[in-house]
């Protein structure tokens, strides 16, 4: 005996909405868990507390364009990590919102 599946209600190439929501659902995931492993490791480059209370700064002049004798590695490393961070935050308030509305 065989089975037979219809589906109702769907066109051909719509997708059930359940992947659809896997997948913003694992891109947040993966989008803060990288954010975070990328700030744990910008804290381990940075050996010592000073520079740790000197990430704005540094972040802000990197951004800025302005030179850092320090080298770029530090800079770079938290503003990727606070963007991976604000981006997965973004999109897990677009998809609370949509389903909201």
């Amino acid at each position: 005996m065989t089975d037979q599946v219809t589906y109702t209600n769907t066109k051909q190439g719509d997708k059930p909405k359940t992947q659809d929501h896997f997948k913003i659902v694992a891109a947040i995931a993966l989008l803060f868990s990288f954010g975070l492993t990328m700030f744990l490791f910008s804290a381990a480059y940075a050996k010592d507390i000073d520079t740790l209370r000197r990430a704005p700064e540094l972040v802000w002049a990197f951004i800025c364009g302005q030179p850092n004798p320090d080298g770029i590695t530090l800079p770079l490393l938290l503003t990727i990590s606070f963007m991976a961070v604000l981006v997965g935050g973004g999109l897990s308030l677009w998809t609370w919102w949509k389903t909201r509305h």
